[in-house]
């Protein structure tokens, strides 16, 4: 209880400001939620009356903060006792779902993701839908792509069935943006294992994305025997639907249902810096574009922004 007793000597004894915001507008219950005191943000809420859903630069709220600390216990009492939404979004729309997936690694690593994991469920339990699009073009598989989260990539997949199908406003996928903040591995599994065409693929033999190669054989013999043109009389429709089904276990059995989720401004780029040395000038071009193209990321790739 070390920090409550601080504060409370700050406020009580030298006349500090509980409410006093800082450059950013944050109070310092935004800070206790950052850093995770709960007895502290208790404290400030329930004794000195700190408003629970102050506004920072950017409509920054302490819950906000919390979550994207990955602090379950303070977003947790301040969703369920505090009387905070966790449905609220910051000036950029970016819902609680974005601000989780941007978790720093430091707050991720210890545990393998699976208080991060904890967390996203709670959160979808309370209603935060994580593919919603916030300015840029971004749903919360963006984020996790950009901040390395395989865990909670595979999550959104399974558990909210995002796939890495629709490009932001400037042009990248989930899958660039893995690539552009160095994550080769995750956009590698991304476009194998996300993409839109593997989802259709998939859908037109009936199995799951993680079907094993003996599924997707067994699946594309027992449906070739239904629509197979020489199995009943060949309409149009007939041989429409065969084609459909063998384009689509080609794709799985030898591509492996591998996508192609790619900004073509990136591959516009790799023509024009034919050279020797192309792989390192594409390596910059595309770190300085990755700093171009998410201007709202502040302190350590945060939603709302702003250091402190």
């Amino acid at each position: 209880h070390f920090p409550r007793q601080v504060c409370q000597s700050l406020v009580g004894e030298f006349g500090a400001s509980p409410h006093a915001p800082t450059w950013n507008l944050r109070t310092p219950l935004h800070y206790a939620a950052r850093n995770g005191r709960l007895e502290v943000c208790r404290w400030l809420v329930e004794e000195a009356r700190a408003e629970p859903n102050a506004l920072a630069r950017d409509d920054v709220t302490p819950f906000q903060m919390a979550v994207w600390q990955n602090h379950f216990d303070v977003s947790r009492w301040l969703g369920e006792q505090a009387g905070v939404d966790p449905r609220q979004t910051n000036r950029f729309r970016c819902t609680a779902g974005h601000w989780l997936a941007l978790a720093p690694e430091a707050r991720v690593r210890p545990d393998n993701g699976a208080s991060l994991l904890r967390l996203a469920t709670w959160l979808r339990e309370r209603g935060v839908c994580f593919a919603t699009l916030q300015d840029q073009g971004h749903h919360a598989l963006h984020k996790a792509a950009w901040a390395g989260h395989r865990v909670l990539c595979e999550w959104l997949r399974d558990e909210c069935g995002l796939l890495d199908a629709v490009p932001d406003q400037a042009g990248n996928y989930a899958a660039d943006l893995a690539q552009q903040a160095g994550h080769e591995d995750l956009a590698a599994w991304l476009r194998a294992n996300c993409s839109g065409s593997k989802a259709e693929s998939c859908a037109v033999l009936g199995v799951t994305l993680d079907a094993s190669a003996a599924d997707v054989r067994a699946a594309y013999l027992r449906k070739v025997r239904e629509v197979h043109p020489d199995c009943r009389a060949a309409a149009a429709a007939d041989i429409s639907d065969f084609s459909a089904l063998y384009e689509a276990y080609r794709h799985l059995a030898l591509r492996g249902g591998a996508g192609a989720q790619r900004n073509p401004r990136h591959a516009l780029r790799l023509m024009l810096t034919h050279a020797a040395h192309e792989a390192s000038v594409e390596s910059d071009a595309l770190g300085a574009a990755a700093a171009a193209e998410m201007p709202e990321a502040g302190e350590a790739e945060a939603p709302g922004g702003g250091s402190g």
